[in-house]
């Protein structure tokens, strides 16, 4: 059975864990974005991407939504920005205005270094 990305091949088994220890879990780690692969991405600037990890609204044009007008509503969805140059991953919320969509800040997750 899969969802998604996710393979029950690529599963670890408790049984692997007791026998292989904790770094077995640090081979097959994804990291965040990979994990949220299913949720559209929005480019950002630097400067853009700041101010949504402060908390603060941004003003994006329609046109930067990855998301086509007829396949969800855009105020109904998440998306992300990622950011390697800073190091997160950020979920954030369209909130529609007069020609320009304001993006909300939802969640900022810290990205680990898995290396």
């Amino acid at each position: 059975t899969d969802s998604g990305i996710f393979k029950v091949d690529d599963a670890i088994s408790l049984d692997q864990i007791s026998e292989e220890g904790t770094e077995i879990i640090s081979q097959r780690l994804i990291d965040l974005s990979t994990a949220l692969n299913h949720i559209p991405t929005v480019r950002a600037i630097t400067e853009e991407t700041q101010k949504l990890m402060r908390g603060s609204q941004i003003r994006i044009s329609r046109s930067r939504l990855t998301v086509k007008s007829g396949s969800h509503r855009h105020s109904e969805r998440l998306f992300k920005i990622v950011s390697h140059q800073l190091g997160v991953v950020i979920l954030v919320r369209p909130r529609p205005g007069r020609g320009d969509i304001s993006l909300q800040t939802v969640r900022v997750f810290q990205m680990m270094d898995n290396k």
